[in-house]
């Protein structure tokens, strides 16, 4: 009897690890899961970070260009300005 019980107990204790090695493997799947979940994620923001990135260097470039448009605008007003004042009317 002693043998079969010690065979009996082993079992058990066999099922009660081999529940353990498939909790922990059922685990180890999900935090894989959740891993490639995030690499996944991380890819998708850092092509959204350089889709922002370039719009913001576009925007500075037209900011430039409207600047340098404004200051040639601005010329061409002062310069009408003293054409205009050259005219007088009696």
């Amino acid at each position: 009897k002693s043998i079969s019980l010690s065979v009996a107990d082993q079992t058990d204790t066999l099922s009660g690890v081999n529940a353990n090695v498939s909790q922990g493997a059922d685990a180890l799947r999900e935090v894989s899961e959740n891993v490639a979940n995030t690499s996944a994620r991380s890819v998708e923001i850092a092509r959204d970070v350089d889709d922002v990135s370039q719009s913001i260097s576009h925007v500075s470039e037209n900011s430039s260009s409207i600047a340098s448009s404004s200051e040639q605008l601005s010329q061409l007003a002062a310069q009408l300005h003293k054409m205009v004042n050259r005219f007088k009317i009696d």
